[in-house]
């Protein structure tokens, strides 16, 4: 057994342990990360309300790029342009380009955020975790075609067939799983249906 597949399998071990974050993907073989507060401090620099949790570089990322910084935080649209500024470099706890990429693809591997591909010369990501409000929810959505309707209950519901306006007040949504099913809804739409700069999103649940 050669060292390098000694190396791997011990990685692969003490990620398995939870020791380590390691991933034996392209691009991401490299990157071991020994705290997991990396992670978390890597997506809570994109996934947070700057009203509540600001960072010290937030001034300057408004003032440099104020439309992108509002397409994020009024319209969940991640611009590539913020990348390098919500990730600068620094020799003391700064980022690489490598380790900005690589983030970027955890982030996606984890579901927070969704590559959009449309006719735009510029990259950018939907954040579905930053989506919105809806102003308004019709109280029957089926009645809508176009919707696509999921219901969640403690309650024995095997033998319902139709679901009541009570239903509707007493159901629940996990907080977590609503923006993954955004986000695997708006990528498998890419997918099959190609690329809309057109989607108006919103959280409504």
């Amino acid at each position: 057994v050669s060292l390098e597949m000694e190396v791997i399998a011990m990685l692969q071990k003490f990620h398995d342990v939870g020791m380590l974050v390691w991933y034996d993907k392209p691009l991401l073989s490299d990157l071991v990360v020994l705290n997991p507060q990396w992670l978390i401090d890597a997506a809570s620099t994109v996934i947070r309300d700057p009203n509540l949790h600001s960072m010290a570089r937030d001034p300057q990322i408004k003032r440099k790029f104020r439309y992108e910084w509002d397409k994020l935080f009024e319209e969940a649209i991640l611009d590539v342009k913020l990348i390098p500024l919500l990730y600068p470099d620094g020799e003391h706890g700064g980022y690489t380009e490598a380790e900005r990429n690589q983030i970027l693809i955890l982030l996606e591997m984890f579901g927070l955020i969704v590559r959009l591909h449309d006719d735009k010369k510029s990259m950018s990501w939907l954040v579905p975790s930053l989506l919105p409000e809806s102003g308004s929810m019709d109280p029957l959505p089926w009645r809508n075609p176009a919707v696509c309707y999921l219901f969640f209950d403690v309650a024995d519901a095997k033998n319902k067939t139709v679901l009541s306006n009570c239903d509707l007040e007493n159901g629940f949504l996990p907080a977590g799983l609503f923006p993954r099913i955004i986000g695997n809804a708006v990528k498998r739409a890419q997918q099959t249906n190609g690329a809309s700069s057109t989607w108006i999103l919103t959280a409504t649940h």
